[in-house]
C-alpha cells in the first residue's frame, strides 16, 4: 500500500490526533454527566478524521475506495453518540434506556454492512465515478437509494438534539453554558460542513470538510477544559467527596433506576456497582422494608434495620434550576453505634429506675434551693406524701421545727463536699412522725458546681422505740441496782456495828484483834458497794478512789493518828469491775491490817507502801513495808492465820500471781491480767 501525504491528508491525520487525545483525556473524567459519550464521540470523530486522512492519502483507487468505507464506521457512530452526549449531558442522572440504545444503534450499524457490501446491490452508491485532474484524480460517489435512509436518520438524531442543546443554553451555568452553546455551535457547523461536502460546488465535491469541524469543535472543547476545567475540578471533586463520604449516597433517576451509589452505600445495602442501571425496588429487595419507603414518593425521613445494622434513611428530590425534579437522592447514615447507646441509655435508666423505686431506704434529691426535686416509692410510703405532693415543697417543711437550724448548718456542710449522718424526725401526712437517719451527699454538675442534695432516709423508728425502752428500762435497772448496792452496804454495816457491839467489854487482845479483822474485811466490801451507789457507771469502780478511802479507814481503826507509821500510797486510776475490786481490797486489807499489826512491834516506827499500776496489759499491786519482817521458814500455804491464806485463795480467784520479797522492805507483789 502506497501512500502519497498532502497537506489535506496531514491535516486530517493531525485532527485525528487531536481528538484522540482530547478523547483519553475526557475519558478519565466519564464520570461526570456526558463525560462517557463525549469521549467516545471524539474517539469516533478520530478514526473517521484518520481513516479520511489515508482516504486522501492513498495512491491507487482501491485503496481508496476501502478507506471511504472505514471512514463510515466513525461517521455513523458519531450520529447516536452525539444524541446519547446531548441527552447525558442534558439530563444528569437519568439513565438512557437499552430500548433507546438499541433503535439508535441499529440503523448505522445497518448502514455500515451496507457500505461494505455495496458492490453488490450499490444502495449507498449507485456508482463511483474516476475524473481525471491536472493533478491526478478524483472519486464521485453517486448516491444511491440507502443514502438518503442516512440523511433521514441525521435529521431524526440532530433536531432533537439541537432542540435540548438550545434548552440547556438557555438556562445552564456560566462553564456549563459555554460547553452548551459549543457543542451548538459546532454541531450546526458540522452540520453545514457535511451538507456543503454532499451537495456544494464541484470545486469541493470529493472533499469532506467535516472532520475539521469536529476538530475545531474538539479545539473549542479542549480550551473550555483548560480554561473552566469541564469534566474535570468540580465533578471530579464532588465524585472523590461522595464516594469517601461516611454516609452512604443512593442517586435514583425519574425511572428509579440507580445512576450512583457510593461505597458506603454498597456496604450497607451489600451491594455492587452492577446494581447501576437496575430498578432500586430490585437492588435492595432482600430488604423490603427499606425498598418501599424508598419507592414511596415525596420528602421524607425514615428508620430501617438492615441486619444487624440501624439505618437512618433521608429521601429527597433533585430539581434543575427550573425546579423540575431529575432524579432522587438517598442518604443512608447508619446509627447502630447511636441506637445501641440510646438502648444502653435506656436499660441503664430502667434499671436505675427499678434500683431507686424497689430500694429498701428512702431516696429524696433537694436542688440548690433545698426544695424537694425527687422521692422514690419508699420515701413516699415514709411520709405518706404522693410524688407530685412533695416535690416543690421546701425540706423544712417535713421536719419538726427543733431540727431547723441543724438541717440548715447539714446542707450548708454539704455544699462544701462534707457529708455526715444525722438522725430527723420527719412529719408525715397524717399527723404521726417517723425518726430517720439521713445520709447526704452533694451533687455536682460537668462543671464542678454544686448541683442538689442526695439524700438516702433509713427509718429507724421502730429502733429509736427500742432504744427509749432500753434507755427507761436501764434507768429503772440502775436505779433497782443502785438500791441493791445501798441496802448491801447498809446491811454491812449493821454487821460491823453488832461486830463493834459484840467486841465491847471484851479484855481479850486475841479476841478483840480477830473482831477488828472482821470489821476491816467487811468495811473493804462495804466500801465497794458504797462506791457504786454514788458511781453513775454501775459495772466499772475506780480502784484508786476506792483503794484510798479503804486504806485510811484502815489506818484510822489501828489508831495512827500519832503519825508512828506512815502510810504512803501511788495508785494510779484504773476502773475495774466489781468482780476485781472486792478480791483487791480484800487483799489490800488483810496485807495492810497486817503489816500494822506485826510489822512495827513494841511501838517501832516505819512505812508501809500500797502501789498500784498499769503495766501493758497487767494491774501490778505492791504492798509493803520497812518493819521487821517476816519471820523465817514462813510459808504462804502452810500459815495458819486466816489473813495469808485469804490473799493467797483471792490472789488465784483474780488470776493473778503473788510474789513475796525480803530484804530493806517486805514485799507482797501480785500481777493480775487485766
Amino acid at each position: 500500500m502506497i501512500l502519497e501525504l498532502s497537506f489535506y491528508s496531514i491535516t486530517l491525520f493531525a485532527t485525528a490526533a487531536l481528538m484522540s487525545l482530547v478523547a483519553l483525556y475526557v475519558w478519565k473524567r466519564r464520570s461526570v454527566p456526558g463525560g462517557t459519550y463525549f469521549a467516545l464521540l471524539m474517539a469516533a470523530s478520530a478514526e473517521w478524521a484518520f481513516a479520511g486522512a489515508l482516504e486522501y492519502a492513498a495512491a491507487d483507487v482501491s485503496t481508496e475506495i476501502m478507506f471511504a468505507r472505514l471512514t463510515y464506521v466513525g461517521a455513523m457512530a458519531i450520529l447516536p453518540l452525539w444524541l446519547l452526549f446531548i441527552l447525558d449531558y442534558s439530563n444528569p442522572g437519568r439513565r438512557i434506556s437499552w430500548k433507546l440504545n438499541t433503535l439508535l444503534w441499529t440503523l448505522p450499524a445497518t448502514l455500515v454492512a451496507l457500505v461494505f457490501t455495496n458492490d453488490y446491490h450499490g444502495l449507498i452508491w449507485s456508482s463511483i465515478v474516476q475524473v481525471n485532474t491536472e493533478t491526478g484524480y478524483i472519486l464521485i460517489y453517486n448516491k444511491g437509494i440507502a443514502f438518503w435512509a442516512i440523511l433521514l436518520y441525521s435529521i431524526a438524531v440532530v433536531v432533537p438534539g439541537l432542540a435540548l442543546l438550545i434548552r440547556k443554553a438557555i438556562g445552564g451555568s456560566k462553564d456549563n453554558r459555554y460547553l452548551t452553546v459549543t457543542v451548538l455551535t459546532g454541531s450546526v457547523f458540522i452540520a453545514l460542513s457535511s451538507i456543503v461536502s454532499e451537495f456544494g460546488q464541484s470545486a469541493l465535491r470529493g472533499t469532506d470538510i467535516t472532520p475539521f469541524a469536529f476538530a475545531i469543535i474538539g479545539l473549542a472543547v479542549s480550551w473550555g477544559i483548560y480554561r473552566y476545567h469541564i469534566f474535570e475540578l468540580m465533578p471530579v471533586a464532588t465524585e472523590k467527596l461522595v464516594e469517601n463520604m461516611a454516609d452512604g449516597i443512593l442517586v435514583l433517576n425519574l425511572q428509579e433506576e440507580i445512576v450512583k451509589v457510593n461505597s458506603a452505600a454498597r456496604q450497607m445495602l451489600g451491594i455492587t456497582d452492577t446494581a447501576i442501571g437496575h430498578k432500586v425496588e430490585k437492588a435492595v429487595a432482600v430488604w423490603p422494608h427499606l425498598a418501599r419507603h424508598i419507592t414511596y414518593s415525596g420528602r421524607r425521613s425514615f428508620e430501617v434495620t438492615i441486619g444487624p445494622k440501624w439505618i437512618e434513611a433521608s429521601v429527597s428530590g433533585l430539581q434543575d434550576k427550573k425546579d423540575r425534579t431529575i432524579g432522587t437522592l438517598i442518604v443512608l447514615r447508619d446509627v447502630t453505634e447511636q441506637k445501641q447507646a440510646q438502648e444502653a441509655l435506656r436499660l441503664s435508666e430502667a434499671r436505675y429506675k427499678t434500683m431507686v423505686e424497689t430500694a429498701s431506704e428512702g431516696i429524696c434529691i433537694l436542688d440548690k434551693e433545698d426544695r424537694v426535686a425527687f422521692i422514690n416509692k419508699k420515701a413516699s410510703d415514709l411520709t405518706g406524701f404522693t410524688p407530685e405532693e412533695a416535690c416543690g415543697r421546701s425540706a423544712y417543711d417535713f421536719i419538726g421545727s427543733e431540727y431547723h437550724e441543724a438541717l440548715r448548718k447539714n446542707l450548708a456542710l454539704k455544699r462544701l463536699g462534707i457529708t455526715e449522718q444525722y438522725d430527723y424526725r420527719l412529719n408525715c401526712k397524717d399527723g404521726n412522725s417517723v425518726w430517720v437517719i439521713a445520709s447526704a451527699s452533694p451533687l455536682y454538675d460537668e462543671k464542678g458546681e454544686f448541683m442538689a442534695t442526695l439524700a438516702m432516709l433509713t427509718d429507724i423508728t421502730d429502733r429509736k422505740y427500742a432504744d427509749e425502752q432500753l434507755k427507761i428500762s436501764l434507768k429503772e435497772k440502775e436505779a433497782l441496782l443502785k438500791e441493791v448496792h445501798h441496802r448491801v452496804k447498809n446491811n454491812l454495816q449493821i454487821i460491823t456495828s453488832l461486830l463493834n457491839l459484840q467486841s465491847t467489854g471484851m479484855d481479850d487482845p486475841k479476841y478483840t484483834g480477830m473482831i477488828r479483822d472482821s470489821q476491816n474485811r467487811i468495811k473493804s466490801m462495804a466500801l465497794v458497794h458504797e462506791q457504786l451507789y454514788k458511781s453513775r457507771d454501775l459495772s466499772n469502780i475506780d480502784i484508786a478512789e476506792y483503794l484510798n478511802s479503804l486504806i485510811n479507814n484502815i489506818s484510822r481503826s489501828y489508831n495512827q493518828a500519832s503519825g508512828r507509821v506512815t502510810l504512803r500510797t501511788d495508785i494510779e486510776t484504773i476502773n475495774v469491775d466489781i468482780d476485781r475490786a472486792v478480791p483487791i481490797g480484800i487483799i489490800v486489807t488483810e496485807l495492810v491490817s497486817n503489816a500494822y499489826k506485826y510489822a512495827f512491834p513494841e511501838a517501832r516506827e516505819g512505812e508501809i507502801w500500797v502501789e498500784l499500776r498499769r503495766d501493758g496489759g497487767k494491774i501490778m499491786l505492791t504492798i509493803s513495808d520497812n518493819g521487821v519482817g517476816l519471820p523465817e521458814g514462813l510459808e504462804i500455804g502452810k500459815t495458819g492465820t486466816l489473813g495469808l491464806q485469804l490473799v493467797e485463795m483471792l490472789t488465784q480467784q483474780i488470776d493473778g500471781e503473788l510474789e513475796i520479797g525480803k530484804g530493806e522492805r517486805t514485799e507482797f507483789k501480785i500481777t493480775i491480767n487485766h
